[in-house]
């Protein structure tokens, strides 16, 4: 199989918590995704090692519930949060990965 292939489009998604954090969902837009992580851009306060919950969708594929961990957190100049998200069950891993090469192929 050949290596999926970031994605340079910005990806509108929403961002859920784990009910444990009472927080209420966000938006915000992915950018470089890739199966195994994305950048979030946000202007959402999210935390590093905090646990997310991102629901998005790319060509025909609805994604809901995909299981994230942020990393590395920084803010740009505009007041926008550029998290730095990894994924964290192989089975949303693959299903990226397919709908990530069904879009390249296309375009």
């Amino acid at each position: 199989m050949t290596a999926p292939r970031r994605t340079r489009r910005l990806v509108p998604v929403v961002v859920s918590f784990p009910e444990s954090a009472a927080r209420q969902d966000c938006w915000g837009k992915l950018d470089s995704l890739a199966p195994s992580g994305a950048t979030l851009s946000t202007r959402f306060t999210v935390e590093q090692g905090e646990r997310l919950f991102l629901t998005l969708r790319i060509g025909d594929y609805e994604f809901r519930g995909i299981a994230a961990l942020a990393g590395h957190v920084r803010v740009d100049r505009d007041g926008y949060r550029l998290v730095g998200l990894a994924f964290t069950d192989a089975a949303q891993k693959r299903a990226l990965a397919k709908s990530l090469l069904d879009l390249l192929a296309t375009h």
